[in-house]
């Protein structure tokens, strides 16, 4: 079974700063090591734009292998906040 990261647990329900992005991809980086990730969004209420963009640019940019697949986003959450 593939290690999954519970985002709830570790960051607000609201993702809206590059700053937590780095320091989310800084956490996934020091936990994957070689293994792949599985992130659990469930719990999340909203995410910025501005967090999803330097989420990508710090760790999937740099490192397309590390998450396997995101799980539990709330597609409402996406279509609400993305308008």
């Amino acid at each position: 079974m593939m290690p999954e990261l519970k985002l709830i647990n570790l960051l607000p329900a609201t993702l809206d700063s590059r700053e937590a992005a780095t320091r989310l991809a800084n956490m996934v980086k020091e936990y994957t090591g070689d293994k792949q990730i599985e992130l659990d969004f469930s719990g999340i209420e909203f995410m910025s734009h501005s967090f999803a963009d330097q989420f990508y640019k710090e760790l999937y940019l740099r490192d397309k292998d590390s998450i396997e697949r995101f799980s539990r986003a709330n597609s409402e959450m996406a279509c609400h906040n993305l308008s």
